[in-house]
């Protein structure tokens, strides 16, 4: 059976998961001894699927209207106003073959174990691509209403 692009990337990501360490020592020897890496390590990490149901917005986000795009798990939950010269692609378990060959290749799987969680367990995408100068923000939130729930968006 032969792997997409994605299905590939992930593999290699989730094997790195484990054998990656958050950050070289040598680096930053601050963030090594001040970052609680151990909240990572709570984290249900995990995939959504399609069949969870879906959440309301947070309270904390309860304006739909005010967003552009609202994500919610591996789900494009609201796109409230289309924007002329503003194409919206979305990337889920297979990546368009125009974007295949950029879409990952400024995160480095093998570098820390943070790059590797986010495309092992990596749920949606979306391009944004903004073809002209448009005269409003486009405002986007990713979120899950699952506690303690890891979820890799690509924006």
């Amino acid at each position: 059976m032969a792997y997409s692009l994605l299905e590939s990337i992930r593999e290699k990501a989730r094997k790195a998961v484990d054998t990656v360490q958050y950050q070289k020592i040598g680096d930053s020897p601050t963030l090594k001894y001040y970052a609680k890496w151990y909240y990572i390590e709570e984290l249900n990490i995990a995939s959504h699927r399609p069949n969870m149901p879906l959440k309301p917005l947070p309270e904390a986000y309860i304006d739909k209207e005010y967003y552009t795009i609202v994500l919610e798990g591996n789900r494009l939950q609201e796109y409230n106003e289309k924007y002329e010269n503003t194409s919206i692609t979305e990337i889920g378990d297979s990546v368009p073959k125009d974007y295949g060959d950029f879409l990952f290749r400024n995160i480095g799987i093998l570098e820390t174990k943070l790059n590797a969680i986010h495309l092992a367990y990596f749920s949606k995408g979306i391009i944004v691509d903004v073809r002209k100068s448009i005269d409003k923000p486009v405002r986007i939130i990713g979120y899950t209403a699952h506690k303690n729930v890891h979820v890799g968006y690509h924006i």
